[in-house]
C-alpha cells in the first residue's frame, strides 16, 4: 500500500507540474522594479567586436542619413568637385574622435556617374565631395540626393 500511496503521490506531482507550465503559454511580461536604481538599462554597442572577440566602446555606433546637397562650381570631367555644404552631426549621433570614416552614395537627377569622397572635418562634421567621371560638365547648382552611412567610436 505504501508504494502505491508512493507512485500516486509521484504521479500526482508530475501532473501538477505539468499543469502549471501548460499554463504558461505565452512570454512572462515585464514587470515594474521596486526601485529603479537597482534597474541597468539594456546596452547595445553594434555589431563590433576586437579581433579577441571582446565588444567595442560603448560609444561605438553608427550614423545613417540621407541629404540634398548642391554643387558649387561648374564641374568638367575628370576634376574633383565639392558641395556648397557639410553634413553636420548632433547629439548622440557625435563622434568621440574623427577616426570615424563613411561611405556615401548618391546621384542627380540625370543619374551622373560620380565618385564620393568623404572627409572627417570635425568629431560632428563630415565634407562629401566627389570626382566628375561623366563626359561633361555638371553645372553649379546641381542637387545630388546623397545617402551616407559613417560607424566609429
Amino acid at each position: 500500500m505504501k508504494r502505491y500511496t508512493l507512485a500516486l503521490g509521484i504521479l500526482a506531482a508530475f501532473l501538477v507540474g505539468c499543469a502549471a507550465s501548460a499554463l504558461h503559454v505565452t512570454d512572462p511580461t515585464p514587470t515594474l522594479a521596486q526601485s529603479h536604481h537597482q534597474v541597468h538599462p539594456n546596452t547595445v554597442t553594434g555589431p563590433c567586436f576586437k579581433p579577441a572577440g571582446t565588444d567595442c566602446a560603448s560609444t561605438y555606433h553608427f550614423v545613417h542619413g540621407n541629404t540634398t546637397l548642391t554643387t558649387g562650381p561648374a564641374c568638367a570631367t575628370g576634376v574633383g568637385c565639392t558641395f556648397t555644404s557639410d553634413v553636420f552631426f548632433y547629439s548622440s549621433a557625435i563622434f568621440a574622435n574623427t577616426n570615424y570614416q563613411c561611405s556615401v552614395i548618391g546621384s542627380d537627377a540625370n543619374n551622373d556617374g560620380v565618385i564620393f569622397n568623404a572627409f572627417q572635418v570635425h568629431v560632428d562634421e563630415v565634407k562629401f565631395t566627389f570626382r566628375n567621371e561623366t563626359p561633361s560638365t555638371i553645372p553649379m547648382g546641381t542637387n545630388f540626393d546623397v545617402y551616407y552611412t559613417c560607424d566609429g567610436a
